[in-house]
Order: structure tokens, then C-alpha cells, then sequence
């Protein structure tokens, strides 16, 4: 769970407003929301979840977009006709998606 708190420490409330109103024309990129800055001696503290999302993004960005061996490996295949699927193991990991689709 989360708060927001507003117009703590020495700074007050004239401080607070004045950096809503500079950041309100600087929309934050992903949530469209006004950024809000951390002024010196500040911090701010992620959750283990936000930190594990962000380095999925990270893992993600770094990674290739197509693993060129394993299309190269499956076009062989398919072309020798060397290439089964095996529906039990499909329709089994489509059910577990499936299923953690709806857990969440």
C-alpha cells in the first residue's frame, strides 16, 4: 500500500505548489501523469515488484528480437519434413497461460 504525502518538511506548503505547477506542463512519458521531482536529500524507494519490472525491461530491450538460430533450425526442419508438433504439449501450455491469465 501507498501515500501520498504532501507538504512535509521544512519546505511547506508555498514550496510544494510551486514544483506541482513547474512539473504540471511536463507530463510523465508512460502514465501521461505531471512528474513530480525529488528535491535534494530525498528519496525515493521502489517496491521489489517495481524493481523486478524494471529489470524485465531491461532483460527485455537487451534481448534480440528474433533468435535467428531457432528460425534457422525450424525452417530446416519444416522443409525436410523432420518437424512434428506435439498438441498434448501445445494445448498444455495454452491451458496453463490460460490459467495464469485468470490467477492474476
Amino acid at each position: 500500500m501507498s501515500s501520498k504525502i504532501e507538504n512535509y518538511g521544512p519546505q511547506g506548503p508555498a514550496a510544494a505548489a510551486r514544483a506541482r505547477q513547474a512539473t504540471a506542463a511536463q507530463p510523465n512519458a508512460s502514465t501521461g501523469k505531471p512528474a513530480v521531482p525529488v528535491a535534494a536529500g530525498e528519496s525515493v524507494k521502489l517496491t521489489g515488484e517495481a524493481q523486478l519490472l524494471a529489470q524485465t525491461g531491461k532483460a527485455a530491450s537487451a534481448a534480440p528480437d528474433v533468435d535467428m538460430k531457432k528460425v534457422s533450425e525450424i525452417r530446416d526442419k519444416v522443409r525436410d519434413g523432420r518437424y512434428q508438433v506435439n498438441a498434448e504439449r501445445v494445448a498444455a501450455k495454452l491451458t496453463r497461460y490460460e490459467w495464469e491469465l485468470g490467477s492474476r
